[in-house]
C-alpha cells in the first residue's frame, strides 16, 4: 500500500484516488454468511463503474495475521483515498469503527459504513458508546427503512437506505421452469444452522407429505453448514425421509442456475432482524417464489401473495398452512414467478450502484 501513496507518485498534495474499502472480501471463501459476499460484490460492482485504478481494498481480516501490517495499510488507505468505506460485520466493527473514526479526526476524509444484513439498530442500541462514533461517520448505509427509522430513533441523522443486490443476470421468462405437476420440487438456500429455521421446513414438508400419503414435496436443502450445527444437521438428515436431501454449497454466482429448477424456496428465519436476504433476490432472479416467515422487514421485500407468501414469524402452524395453501394453487405459483422476474430488475447491481455514486458524490 505504501507504494500507492499519490503525494509521491506526484509531487503535490491534491488527491486523484478515490474509494478506499476496508472489509471481509475473503476472496479465499474461508467463511460463511453474507457479509463477504456482499463486501466482495459491492466492492466488484463499484469496479464496473469506477476507474480500477480509483479504488484499493484492505482485507480486515489480515489484522489477525499482521496487526501492524493491517494497521499500516489501513492509514495508508486513508492518506491516499478521498472517500473511505468500512463494511464489516459484529466482531470487526467494535475495534474498526473508533479506531477508522479517530483516524478520520486527522484525515478529514468522507467516512461510510455499509451496513449488510439487518442486526445494526440492536447492537447500537445495546452499545451507545459505539454508536456514538458511528455518528461520526458521513453516511451509513443500510438495508430497509426498518433499519434506517430504528437508528433514527437513537438520534443518528447520516442514515442512507441503500438496498442489497445482485451481480448475476435474471433469468428471461423464456427460461421460466413453470409447475406442471402435482410433485412439487421445493429449496432452502441458506446457511444451515437452526437459527435459519432448517429444522422448521424439513417438519412442515415431512407433515405435508404424511398427510398426503405420498411424496408431493421434495425439499433440496443447499448452504454451507454451520460448524457447531454441523452433526445435529446430519443426524436430522439421516432421520428424515428420502424426499429431504442435502446438496451442497453453492457458488454466489450459479444460485440463479440451481433455483431455476425449483417451485419454491423457504425461508423460515428465526432471525427478526435480517435486512435484505440475498438469497431471496437469487429467488427473484430465478422466477421462484417464496415462502417466509414474517421477518421486521419482510413487507419491504416481499409483495405478499405476488412475488411471495408470509405466515406468523416462527409459527410451523401457520407455515405448514401457507404452504399447503400455494401446492394446491398451481396457477397462483405460475404467476408469482413472473411477478419475481418483475421484481428482479429493483436488485440489479447497476441501480443500486447508480444511487451509491449519487449519494457520494459530494466531496
Amino acid at each position: 500500500f505504501l507504494e500507492l501513496d499519490n503525494n509521491k507518485n506526484n509531487g503535490t498534495n491534491n488527491m486523484t484516488f478515490e474509494f478506499g474499502i476496508c472489509g471481509t472480501f475473503d476472496f479465499e471463501e474461508n467463511y460463511t454468511g453474507g457479509q463477504s459476499i456482499k463486501t466482495r460484490e459491492f466492492y466488484l460492482a463499484l469496479k464496473d463503474s469506477v476507474a480500477n485504478d480509483n479504488i484499493k481494498i484492505v482485507e480486515s481480516t489480515s489484522w489477525k495475521e499482521n496487526p501492524i501490517y493491517f494497521i499500516i495499510s489501513l492509514i495508508s488507505l486513508f492518506r491516499n483515498y478521498n472517500k473511505i468505506i468500512i463494511s464489516v460485520a459484529q466482531n470487526g466493527i467494535r475495534i474498526l469503527i473508533p479506531f477508522c473514526s479517530l483516524l478520520n479526526l486527522l484525515f478529514r476524509r468522507n467516512l461510510y459504513y455499509l451496513s449488510i444484513g439487518g442486526w445494526l439498530p440492536r447492537f447500537t442500541k445495546r452499545r451507545k458508546w459505539l454508536a456514538s462514533f458511528l455518528k461520526m461517520f458521513d453516511k451509513i448505509f443500510v438495508e430497509t427503512k426498518v433499519m434506517k427509522t430504528a437508528l433514527e430513533a437513537q438520534g443518528f441523522k447520516n442514515i442512507e437506505i441503500l438496498e442489497n443486490f445482485k451481480l448475476i443476470e435474471p433469468l428471461n421468462e423464456s427460461e421460466v421452469k413453470f409447475v406442471d405437476s402435482k410433485e412439487f420440487q421445493i429449496c432452502f438456500f441458506s446457511r444451515i444452522m437452526r437459527e435459519k429455521g432448517i429444522e422448521d421446513a424439513i417438519q412442515v414438508v415431512e407433515k405435508i407429505n404424511k398427510n398426503s400419503n405420498y411424496s408431493k414435496c421434495f425439499l433440496d436443502i443447499y448452504g454451507p453448514i454451520s460448524s457447531e450445527y454441523e452433526n445435529n444437521f446430519h443426524k436430522l438428515i439421516d432421520s428424515s425421509s428420502k424426499a429431504i436431501r442435502y446438496c451442497g454449497k453453492v457458488h454466489p454466482s450459479e444460485s440463479v442456475k440451481i433455483l431455476k429448477k425449483y417451485d419454491i424456496q423457504l425461508f423460515p428465519t428465526h432471525y427478526f432482524t435480517e435486512g435484505i436476504p440475498g438469497s431471496i433476490i437469487d429467488s427473484f432472479f430465478a422466477a421462484v417464489p417464496v415462502i417466509a416467515s414474517r421477518w421486521a422487514s419482510f413487507e419491504e421485500v416481499i409483495d405478499d401473495g405476488l412475488d411471495g407468501i408470509g405466515y406468523k414469524f416462527m409459527d410451523n402452524e401457520d407455515f405448514y398452512l401457507k404452504l399447503n395453501w400455494l401446492i394446491n394453487n398451481s396457477e397462483l405459483i405460475n404467476q408469482m414467478k413472473k411477478n419475481c422476474l418483475k421484481k428482479a430488475s429493483r436488485y440489479r447491481a447497476e441501480n443500486i450502484i447508480h444511487n451509491f455514486l449519487k449519494i457520494t458524490s459530494v466531496n
